[in-house]
């Protein structure tokens, strides 16, 4: 990173580099050695075991290699916005209805909205937000239909 460079315009390249999302504008010594590649591909294949754990129904009526196939291209057009990935893929849902293969399973997405992505009762037990130290965890089977906090809430 030379002086010049803001840490903040450096991990956006990086960023882009690793999701093959164009060269950099000024490229990195690093952008071609062979193991950019490999944590390339390994921050991708983080992406896609992600997507799988968090969309189990979809897997399970889809198959496992066309789920994964699906979460690849998915992966690839969609950063992910945090450093974890326990959120990652609330956009792919919308993703599945402009998914060719798709196109006759017009149910996928209704089943994906149906599983979002890791249930906020589950991070409960992770001490994430409020509900850790709480009795209360929002169920994530009314999350769907807009209807969160203490009005939705299961004794845990």
């Amino acid at each position: 990173m030379s002086t010049n460079q803001s840490l903040a315009s450096f991990q956006r390249e990086f960023a882009y580099a690793l999701f093959e999302q164009g060269r950099p504008h000024h490229p990195a010594p690093w952008f071609d050695q062979p193991a950019f590649a490999v944590y390339r591909n390994t921050v991708a294949k983080g992406c896609i075991d992600a997507l799988e754990a968090n969309y189990p129904s979809v897997v399970q009526l889809v198959g496992r290699d066309w789920f994964r196939s699906a979460a690849a291209l998915f992966a690839a057009a969609h950063l992910p916005q945090t450093s974890g990935l326990v959120d990652y893929g609330a956009p792919f849902e919308g993703f599945l209805p402009q998914f060719e293969p798709a196109a006759e399973l017009t149910y996928l997405p209704s089943v994906a909205r149906l599983a979002p992505p890791r249930p906020l009762a589950s991070l409960a037990a992770c001490g994430r937000g409020s509900t850790a130290t709480s009795r209360y965890a929002s169920t994530a089977s009314v999350e769907p239909l807009g209807v969160t906090g203490s009005t939705a809430s299961t004794v845990t």
